[in-house]
């Protein structure tokens, strides 16, 4: 495997302080990786992507794991890497797990079927949830729930061990006797003390159940619904789409809302609506959520407009909003959310002492970060990676990195924070079935 160092130090001074990049490597991982290349309905349903795409990056340890499909469609096996940062090689393990392709039929690809990634730093295991999609054990008997797990210490053995031997056989549960059909989008969380969340969408789009459990370093928890999307007497359908973090101490929700009736016209939105906004300290046994305001909303959530703090569909930019708000929170409360309305990216931020958000138009795209009293938008502009930074309560947006290498041609990438390392996981451009992957590590300030 190649590895690219730059030592070029990019720095942006201001009245207000001052914000700093370095690249420290470009690794190259694979040059086959899954994408679903040809027509929607023809090649795939609902989206082209697969790798990466959701919560298949994680940074701990001082290591990279990731957690991709083999291309191409002939192929489709769950793929685990690991790397040092600044340092080693890329380690990668195959499965014989395959992806199961659109309600099972593998010359199609569903995008929803993503690999999730979290490492316990309790006891240093590794855990995948993969491939699935609302699937119920009567028709995907041996597919409706995919769970691999290491053995304790797994994720920092030596390079040498770095095998298929050190996981479990696939499982359809994390604890035996509870019911996992119908799950989607699965990701990891993992908490100050290293104890790890698995959440997951319980149901179909518009109409799921947000559930959580808990890995305390020895056993699974029982699942806990935070938010009942699931159609109750007198109460609207919906799903949650969004990110939970930790920060500052607290699991923190930001998202927008998907109710089902958005397939049958709703003339006040097409697919998304609303801004919303909770914190709590123990997912598994705190009674409330906090909003906004600091004010308690009673766990499971039955109705999602109690936690709402904005409408970005009132200001006249058009009724389409296709995915969750980019966000983040700094050190000091203050509360940043990006979202993009008909194209229109809108920015919404606050003070932990203010009572009311600033709204601020044409803000950047990119996924949200805080470092200490700084904000970081990361992404791609025409398929080059971008670093901005502000100020926290601020749209004053700087281009803090960039590049014009011929070589970093990238169709869409994942990221993630750790300390002050930003992990970025990428692949290339091209067209075909299996398309190479790069990781870009940065160092911020």
């Amino acid at each position: 495997m190649k590895s690219i160092l730059s030592f070029l130090l990019f720095t942006l001074f201001s009245a207000s302080g001052f914000s700093q990049v370095r690249l420290l490597e470009i690794t190259h991982v694979t040059d086959s990786a899954l994408y679903f290349n040809g027509k929607k309905n023809v090649a795939y349903h609902f989206g082209d992507r697969i790798t990466p795409h959701g919560n298949c990056l994680d940074a701990v340890n001082g290591y990279i794991y990731i957690a991709w499909y083999k291309g191409g469609m002939k192929n489709r096996n769950v793929m685990l890497s690991r790397k040092k940062i600044e340092g080693g090689q890329w380690k990668t393990i195959q499965f014989p797990d395959k992806h199961i392709g659109y309600r099972g039929d593998s010359t199609l690809g569903d995008s929803h079927n993503t690999i999730a990634i979290g490492i316990s730093t309790i006891d240093q295991t590794v855990h995948l949830l993969y491939d699935m999609h609302a699937y119920d054990a009567k028709n995907f008997p041996g597919h409706y729930f995919n769970y691999r797990v290491s053995k304790k210490g797994g994720a920092v053995v030596e390079d040498k061990d770095w095998n298929i031997s050190l996981f479990s056989d696939k499982l359809n549960y994390l604890k035996k006797g509870v019911n996992y059909e119908m799950a989607t989008y699965p990701q990891f969380i993992r908490n100050d003390e290293g104890a790890i969340y698995a959440h997951w969408r319980n149901g179909g789009s518009g109409s799921g159940n947000e559930v959580f459990a808990k890995y305390d370093g020895k056993s699974w928890s029982d699942t806990r619904v935070l938010f009942i999307g699931k159609r109750i007497e007198n109460e609207k359908a919906y799903s949650v789409y969004g990110d939970y973090k930790f920060l500052n101490g607290y699991l923190t929700a930001g998202f927008s809302i998907r109710y089902d009736d958005f397939t049958k016209g709703n003339p006040k939105y097409e697919l998304n609506t609303g801004l919303f906004y909770a914190k709590i300290k123990d997912v598994i046994n705190d009674e409330n959520w906090l909003k906004v305001n600091g004010e308690k909303d009673k766990i499971p959530v039955k109705r999602p407009e109690t936690l709402q703090f904005a409408d970005p569909l009132s200001l006249g930019l058009g009724k389409r909003m296709s995915s969750g708000p980019s966000w983040t929170v700094t050190k000091s409360g203050v509360i940043h959310f990006i979202i993009s309305v008909n194209n229109t990216n809108v920015h919404y931020y606050k003070t932990a002492s203010q009572k009311e958000f600033t709204i601020k138009k044409g803000a950047p795209s990119g996924s949200l970060y805080s470092i200490g009293d700084k904000i970081y938008l990361v992404g791609l502009q025409k398929g080059k990676p971008i670093i901005q930074s502000a100020k926290e309560g601020t749209n004053d947006w700087k281009i803090i990195y960039q590049t014009k290498d011929k070589n970093l041609d990238y169709k869409h990438g994942n990221s993630i924070l750790d300390g002050n390392k930003l992990v970025y996981f990428l692949m290339k451009e091209g067209k075909a079935d299996a398309l190479p992957l790069d990781v870009l590590v940065f160092e911020l300030k």
